[in-house]
């Protein structure tokens, strides 16, 4: 059975370090982000290599089986047959379910299909050379029911997003084999599972303290950059960034082939700090030229944008803003506007009521100090409304239902500071 290698010492260090707000004895900060990554990471291989002589903690492979399903809301009380018995070997239900192998990685959330009313059961071996306890970290949608050695450790009935972190538990351990057993239950929607050892990666923990020891904006942009290409991801054999190198070249081969191959050329001779420091400033040379805003500055003439139409229902509040650019204070007009709306000449904002159905052919007018800018536009009172698809921000995945007053204020605040309510952005969702 696959075994996958965990060096306890180590975890616990990186855990309790974060908790306590100290930073680990492997981060060695230095003069530019990239030396500090290089040492941290070095030492950090290191501590790993003494500790691994000491204490071992080997996970073996997950298996899996189900789904099986439930009565609405039965589906986390109900036991089903692998809580009897949980042989690997076992099959259940005229052997409609077996245990399967699975691949999964430590640390990601592991989304099922999204059965309703389900169960599925989980098992893994753990294996360590003397008695001890572990903190483990769990997540969920929706509940969760863990076992160590055949002891209920976690029983938690609840409907919920499955995140990192979300229960935990410690897992008393002793010399040799020992199972660890869940049960995940979902009752609607989403179906997953998360599981670590480590509340924070060390690797990902290194760095947040970069970014924080770090925080000049061209530091901030390259570090995400070399994350995104996932250059500095897996170990090296310190003093030699020969492989790293490497992961430069093939991150820029499709934009820029020439600096591609002029990294590989320096490739095999990356052996010092400096060097890898060279290839990443050719890098990040390559990289900012993709991020070149090519989009111009509005002029400071008057210019009128938006739609050529709006609809409206007829007894419905009437809310339009005339989107125009231009160096402000600017004046504004309308001519044949429906006598039930009003303009404001300062703001460009329309408000008012058409009760009766019925088309208009309005003509905007923008003035200011430099020009005039002259617009015709479509008033559409009837049953079509929204003729034009709705130009804004949806705030869902930011507040959830944190959503407030104060947030969409503060939204709409920005549309407004930040130039784009003067190109059509209206709605805040």
């Amino acid at each position: 059975m696959k075994k996958y290698i965990i060096y306890f010492l180590l975890i616990l260090f990186s855990v309790s370090s974060a908790a306590s707000g100290q930073n680990p004895d492997y981060y060695i900060r230095k003069d530019t982000w990239i030396a500090t990554l290089i040492a941290s990471r070095e030492a950090f291989i290191k501590q790993q290599q003494e500790v691994s002589k000491r204490f071992k903690l080997n996970l073996g492979s997950w298996y899996s089986t189900g789904f099986f399903h439930a009565k609405p809301g039965d589906s986390f009380d109900e036991k089903f047959p692998p809580e009897d018995d949980n042989d690997l070997n076992k099959k259940y239900d005229n052997d409609k379910y077996a245990w399967e192998k699975q691949t999964w990685t430590d640390g990601t959330i592991i989304n099922f299909p999204a059965l309703v009313n389900s169960a599925v059961y989980l098992q893994r071996n753990i294996n360590c050379d003397r008695d001890t306890s572990i903190m483990a970290y769990f997540g969920s949608d929706d509940g969760l029911k863990v076992w160590l050695n055949n002891i209920q450790i976690i029983n938690h009935k609840i409907d919920r997003g499955c995140h990192p972190n979300q229960d935990t538990a410690y897992l008393k351990l002793v010399n040799g084999e020992n199972k660890l057993f869940i049960k995940v239950n979902n009752n609607q929607g989403g179906f997953a599972f998360y599981f670590s050892l480590f509340e924070h990666d060390p690797k990902d923990y290194l760095w947040r303290l970069i970014e924080k020891d770090f925080p000049q904006i061209n530091n901030l942009m390259a570090i995400s950059w070399v994350q995104n290409d996932n250059i500095w991801d897996d170990d090296w054999i310190p003093g030699d960034y020969s492989e790293i190198a490497e992961k430069y070249a093939s991150a820029v081969v499709k934009v820029s082939p020439e600096v591609s191959e002029e990294i590989l050329k320096q490739a095999s001779g990356a052996k010092s700090i400096s060097s890898i420091e060279k290839i990443n400033e050719e890098y990040e040379k390559v990289k900012r030229g993709e991020y070149i805003i090519l989009t111009p500055k509005p002029s400071p003439l008057p210019k009128i944008n938006g739609a050529q139409v709006y609809g409206i229902r007829p007894g419905s509040p009437f809310l339009y803003r005339i989107p125009a650019t231009g160096d402000r204070p600017m004046e504004f007009s309308a001519e044949n506007l429906p006598s039930e709306l009003h303009l404001d000449t300062k703001s460009g904002v329309i408000t008012g009521v058409i009760n009766k159905k019925g088309e208009y052919t309005v003509t905007f007018t923008a003035t200011n100090k430099l020009g005039i800018a002259k617009k015709e536009f479509k008033i559409i009172c009837g049953d079509q409304i929204a003729l034009t698809p709705p130009l804004g921000w949806n705030s869902w995945n930011c507040f959830a239902s944190s959503v407030s007053d104060k947030k969409i204020r503060a939204a709409a605040d920005a549309m407004v500071k930040s130039g784009l309510v003067n190109h059509g952005w209206t709605y805040i969702n």
